[in-house]
């Protein structure tokens, strides 16, 4: 499975999903950083991203991921912390 983790998730929890054998990346890892969701949207698809994992809960306003080959994970979390978003996970 291929993972991509949006710039506003903590950068070390994709050392997590490496643990369990998924290959995970950030926007940053790829340079995508700062791009708006439509941007890297094609870039997405092209790099076979199975799944992309995000806590902007606007993200459904924004694109209709409905229509894509890709799955989209929003966390609902109270903030962006490492340690909050890791509560999801255990």
């Amino acid at each position: 499975m291929k993972l991509l983790l949006d710039e506003n998730l903590p950068i070390k929890l994709k050392y997590r999903f490496k643990d369990k054998g998924i290959e995970a990346h950030t926007l940053k890892d790829l340079q995508w950083v700062g791009k708006k969701n439509g941007e890297f949207l094609e870039p997405i698809l092209s790099n076979q991203f199975d799944v992309f994992v995000t806590i902007d809960n606007n993200l459904s306003f924004q694109q209709n991921f409905k229509k894509y080959p890709i799955a989209v994970l929003v966390l609902i979390a109270k903030d962006n912390t490492y340690e909050t978003i890791m509560e999801f996970l255990i």
